[in-house]
């Protein structure tokens, strides 16, 4: 069987679990289009017509978000030696006075089994200020590793039950359009130093492009509890060919010691 049978095999068997007719899926584009063209002359294929070129998205490009019939489905797409860097950036107004932190992140893909990728997340530069003068040992955090393992949904499969700031967790149900998931881990919020239990619902707004990359946007809104209290909303933004996170952005209210601090934060891909 060659290599080409065996792609529109996997295609046709996704298509199927779908649910999804040929007529359904998204039209090619022109890359695609003489990509196809050159595959119109097995017979299976060759009965779809010359004005039926359909397929979807990740039959030839790898695309992870799949159009079916009753909305889409996300899955999290791990490339060996893959690598991403991030900053992340807070904001905190407390009693008057203006914390920043910006702490950068980069993660690399160690290994995949099945649709497990082995992710090694690194730390770099850190720094801490308050009111535009250095603040703390934010040397404490720099330089430091950390390995894990998400699935396809973006969670944890090695019992840390660890949820990284620089990724998604993805529904596992097929969304549509307007519709929302909620997950639930931990993370580290502005002007706080221990992590904190949060409650993250996102809401499928639709499709975008940033900087000439397809993505999806996602409506986000959170809330955490433990030693301080917060609330907050805002947007995230993956791309759309294997979900991975390009930017994501919100605005909180943290409730510590009877008081309410304004914060923000920002994680981007550089």
């Amino acid at each position: 069987m060659t290599a080409v049978s065996r792609t529109f095999m996997r295609l046709n068997r996704d298509r199927r679990e779908l649910g999804v007719s040929w007529i359904e899926v998204q039209e090619l584009d022109l890359k695609q289009i003489k990509a196809e063209a050159r595959f119109r002359s097995r017979n299976w294929i060759s009965k779809l017509g010359v004005s039926a070129v359909f397929c979807i998205d990740f039959c030839l490009a790898g695309a992870q978000v799949v159009q079916g019939a009753n909305g889409y489905q996300f899955r999290a797409k791990y490339v060996k030696h893959r690598s991403a860097s991030y900053v992340v950036q807070s904001n905190a107004d407390i009693l008057g006075s203006k914390m920043i932190m910006t702490m950068h992140l980069s993660e690399k893909v160690l290994a995949v089994t099945g649709r497990v990728g082995t992710i090694e997340i690194r730390t770099g530069k850190t720094d801490i200020t308050i009111n535009g003068k250095p603040f703390g040992n934010s040397t404490a955090v720099d330089n430091k590793m950390g390995t894990f393992k998400l699935d396809e949904l973006g969670t944890s499969t090695d019992g840390s039950g660890a949820s990284l700031q620089t990724h998604i967790e993805l529904p596992p149900q097929v969304v549509k359009i307007g519709s929302s998931w909620t997950t639930k881990g931990v993370a580290m919020l502005p002007g706080q130093a221990q992590e904190q239990q949060v409650s993250v619902t996102y809401r499928f707004v639709g499709f975008d492009q940033l900087s000439g990359v397809r993505v999806v946007k996602l409506a986000v809104k959170m809330s955490g509890s433990g030693v301080a209290g917060a609330s907050g909303s805002g947007y995230a933004w993956i791309r759309a060919d294997d979900c991975s996170l390009v930017k994501e952005s919100e605005t909180l209210t943290i409730t510590a010691q009877q008081m309410k601090i304004p914060a923000t934060i920002q994680v981007i891909r550089k």
